[in-house]
């Protein structure tokens, strides 16, 4: 009888997906203009407190009732992450900057549901506040589809420092002391948290021993970096 040679079938067992960490910035778009600074800064940050329902799955206990969110699919309500983990940030009257430690396949549909909780607190301010609705019927969707301007944050020295890093350099001293005293002045910026206190948003600090790889937004090809 012949002998058969096994065949050896060669499969490539895909690599579960890293997260990475993101920086990128989000010019604020012509909406704001409806709202004072600290208003549209406090609508903002509030969008990116937004935080998983908790499950409190007990044995057979069931999950609480889907509690409705336009921004969220009930299927995924409680099975899939739909808050942003920030590692870094700062909120001006111009931009909003972010350092995300995020799953590449993840980035869009995260980012989509910050967008859409920003839209819906935009709307129910203007709501609450009996604006006349003929008055800003014309350019409302305008305002509400450009919320946001996306840009890669590719600023190493700010970056740093919004991760709670010193940053040394031999030249442009005085450059980097008045940047790290200007965000001191600020009220939504990580700077607070890597210092000690609470800030009024949620921060997934780095431990002093972390040295992440920075990628800016839109500069290489995220999905392919989690292939074999």
């Amino acid at each position: 009888m012949a002998n058969t040679s096994a065949k050896i079938v060669d499969r490539k067992v895909a690599k579960p997906e890293k997260p990475i960490y993101l920086a990128l910035t989000l010019v604020i778009g012509p909406w704001k203009k409806i709202f004072p600074p600290k208003e549209f800064q406090l609508i903002i940050a509030e969008a990116l407190n937004y935080r998983n329902p908790e499950r409190k799955h007990i044995g057979k206990r069931k999950e609480p009732p889907y509690k409705y969110d336009p921004c969220i699919d009930e299927k995924s309500y409680y099975h899939v992450n739909n808050e942003l983990t920030i590692s870094g940030y700062l909120i001006t009257e111009r931009r909003v900057c972010l350092i995300l430690k995020v799953k590449p396949s993840e980035f869009d549909r995260l980012y989509d549901i910050f967008n859409c909780h920003v839209k819906q607190e935009i709307k129910r301010r203007i709501d609450d506040r009996h604006f006349n609705k003929g008055l800003l019927s014309e350019g409302l969707d305008f305002l509400l589809d450009d919320q946001f301007t996306k840009a890669p944050l590719i600023n190493p020295e700010l970056i740093q420092m919004l991760l709670g890093r010193e940053y040394y350099q031999l030249y442009n001293v005085s450059s980097l002391q008045r940047m790290k005293a200007s965000l001191a002045k600020y009220t939504y910026c990580s700077v607070i948290d890597y210092s000690g206190a609470e800030g009024p948003v949620f921060v997934e600090k780095l431990e002093e021993n972390q040295n992440p790889i920075i990628h800016p937004y839109g500069v290489i090809d995220y999905p392919n970096l989690h292939t074999p």
